[in-house]
């Protein structure tokens, strides 16, 4: 039997726009520089969805039959802490 897990960062979702853009109204008073916010993330920006999936497509597959135990982080090297967007 294997057992993975993925653990994502931040993904460009509705959600997570939407709590960046009510952030960047709080603190900097203009939601529009909502996007300041994804400078603080190495790659300088939020994941697509489709590179979550793309993860998860792979550990599903034969290509990754001898991977188990592990989790596989996709945040692009901000180390799962999601707490500079909240």
């Amino acid at each position: 039997m294997r057992v993975l897990a993925v653990s994502p960062g931040a993904v460009a979702t509705d959600r997570i726009v939407t709590l960046m853009r009510s952030r960047a109204e709080a603190e900097l008073g203009d939601a529009d520089r909502w996007q300041s916010y994804l400078a603080r993330l190495p790659g300088a920006r939020a994941a697509r969805v489709e590179e979550v999936a793309d993860v998860v497509v792979f550990l599903a597959s034969e290509k990754a039959s001898y991977v188990s135990g592990t989790v596989v982080s996709v945040d692009g090297g901000h180390g799962g802490n999601l707490s500079s967007f909240t």
